[in-house]
């Protein structure tokens, strides 16, 4: 500007500090081991968020395949979809995130603790849908640490059952939907629409009470899900 004419609209303030949550010593282990897993099962993608339970702070965020961002331009030209992160651009099934769901209601709810034994048939029938395990092979009666610990639907899904655990999914708001009126009195809930087969319209004014006293099977896991694609 020519000297003396300069004029300042807006002094603007002072920025403030920006601190990331990111753990860098977790974020490289998190990488080396999605990085391992992903080559060791011939995936096509693997994502993995570390968050800190009680804040929801983000430890640690990682997905496979990635890129080198010092190389920028060779990736836009060779590779341009590695540039999309699918932990917050993709759409997906949460599979056996809610078998973590499943397990804190039941045993918060006391339904199980970590050593009730759990049949694990391998496959098992609620109604239309069929709830298999990924390998189909059962691994019989085995504690419920272990169903957990090796991602078992069919054990999963055995626990969900129990109607207490229906009740806590609704109080943390997973799957509602409001149907009629009120979010209150219509209610229902998209696990029990998969579970039923039934179309959107059959569910008109159906409240999840009025689904419990119709034989419904109140699961939190609905059918087996693939996290790994």
């Amino acid at each position: 500007p020519i000297a003396g004419t300069e004029v300042v609209t807006n002094p603007g303030t002072p920025g403030e500090d920006l601190r990331l949550t990111v753990d860098a010593g977790l974020q490289l282990a998190v990488e080396k081991e999605l990085n391992a897993a992903w080559i060791a099962d011939y995936a096509t993608s693997a994502s993995a968020i570390v968050m800190d339970a009680g804040t929801g702070a983000v430890l640690a965020w990682a997905s496979e395949p990635s890129y080198n961002a010092n190389d920028y331009q060779a990736v836009a030209r060779q590779a341009p979809a590695d540039f999309v992160d699918p932990l917050i651009s993709s759409v997906y099934e949460p599979g056996s995130v809610m078998k973590m769901f499943t397990a804190t209601a039941a045993i918060g709810q006391k339904v199980v603790t970590p050593t009730t034994l759990i049949n694990d048939s391998g496959v098992m029938q609620v109604g239309p849908v069929q709830i298999a395990d990924a390998d189909r092979r059962p691994m019989g009666m085995i504690p419920f640490e272990k169903v957990i610990a090796y991602s078992r639907n069919v054990g999963a899904a055995r626990v969900a059952r129990y109607r207490a655990l229906a009740e806590v999914a609704r109080r943390r708001g997973i799957g509602v939907v409001a149907v009629g009126h009120t979010a209150t009195d219509q209610a229902e809930t998209l696990l029990f629409r998969a579970l039923r087969g039934d179309p959107p319209q059959a569910l008109a004014g159906m409240s999840p009470h009025r689904l419990l006293d119709d034989g419904a099977p109140p699961l939190l896991l609905c059918r087996p899900l693939l996290e790994v694609r």
